[in-house]
């Protein structure tokens, strides 16, 4: 059984991801048969993939900018919360390199 995805369900996988559904909510949404969504989202390199990633990046950059508006605006909590993900992000990286450039 074969689907094909349109620029239209990308942007709207793209939408729904950015607001918090799950793949199975969005194929049901969409009305995509369940296993056909799952199928094309398992791939990580499908454009749906491409596209429900997409939306959760967005939705994080969103609250990393909020979070930073409000650090500089002198949230004490907030600041450690971003030197706490800034830290962590550093030793990802740090791992990265090591694993991958030996």
């Amino acid at each position: 059984m074969s689907f094909e995805f349109t620029d239209e369900h990308l942007s709207q996988i793209t939408e729904y991801a950015e607001i918090g559904f799950s793949w199975r909510e969005i194929a049901k949404v969409l009305l995509i048969n369940a296993k056909t969504f799952y199928h094309e989202w398992s791939n990580e390199r499908s454009l749906v993939r491409e596209a429900y990633d997409a939306g959760i990046l967005n939705t994080k950059a969103d609250l990393e900018l909020k979070r930073t508006e409000m650090a500089v605006g002198g949230n004490i909590t907030v600041m450690q919360q971003l030197d706490k993900i800034h830290r962590d992000r550093e030793f990802e990286a740090l791992k990265d390199k090591y694993i991958f450039n030996g």
